[in-house]
C-alpha cells in the first residue's frame, strides 16, 4: 500500500512539473507587453518571414515629413494572422520614413496587456494601429485591414 502511495506521488509530481513547463513554453512564444521591432523579428519567425516578403517600401519626401509628425502605438497579437500580415508592413513603413520611435504592444488572447494600454485605447480587434498627433491626441486608427494601403490611411490622418 505504501509503495503505491509513493509511486502515485512521484507520478503526480512529474506530471505537475511538466504542466508548468508546457505553460511556460506557450507563454514565452506569446508577446504580451512592449517589444521592439528587432526583438519581434528575431524571435518570431512568422513575423520575420512576412517582413522579408514585404520588401522595401518607398515614400516621397512629403510622405516622410507627414509621417514624422505622427506618433504610433501598435496593439497586436503575436497569435493573430492579421497581425502577422500587417505589423511587418508597418515596420517597413517606419523604416522608410526613418521613424524609430513607436510602440509595439503585444496582447494576450483576451486582448489585454500588463500596462493596460489595450484597455485605455478600447482595443477590440488586432492589430490596431493608433495614430497620435504631436500633442498625443488620437487622430485615427488602422484596424486589422483596410482596402486602402496602410500608408495611405496614415497620410490621410496628416490632414487632421
Amino acid at each position: 500500500m505504501q509503495l503505491k502511495f509513493v509511486f502515485f506521488t512521484m507520478i503526480f509530481s512529474i506530471l505537475v512539473g511538466c504542466m508548468g513547463s508546457v505553460q511556460a513554453a506557450s507563454s514565452k512564444s506569446m508577446v504580451v507587453g512592449p517589444i521592439s521591432a528587432e526583438q519581434l523579428l528575431a524571435n518570431h519567425h512568422h513575423f520575420s518571414e512576412r517582413y522579408e516578403a514585404v520588401g522595401q517600401v518607398e515614400l516621397t519626401p512629403a510622405e516622410i515629413e507627414t509621417l514624422n509628425e505622427m506618433e504610433f502605438i501598435v496593439l497586436f497579437g503575436s497569435w493573430c494572422h492579421d497581425s502577422v500580415r500587417e505589423v511587418p508592413y508597418f515596420i517597413r513603413i517606419m523604416e522608410a520614413a526613418g521613424i524609430t520611435e513607436y510602440q509595439l504592444i503585444g496582447v494576450d488572447y483576451s486582448k489585454q496587456d500588463d500596462a493596460g494600454l489595450a484597455a485605455e485605447y478600447g482595443l477590440k480587434s488586432t492589430p490596431t494601429f493608433v495614430v497620435l498627433n504631436a500633442e498625443g491626441g488620437e487622430v485615427g486608427r488602422f484596424v486589422e485591414s483596410n482596402p486602402k494601403s496602410m500608408e495611405d490611411v496614415f497620410l490621410g490622418f496628416g490632414d487632421s
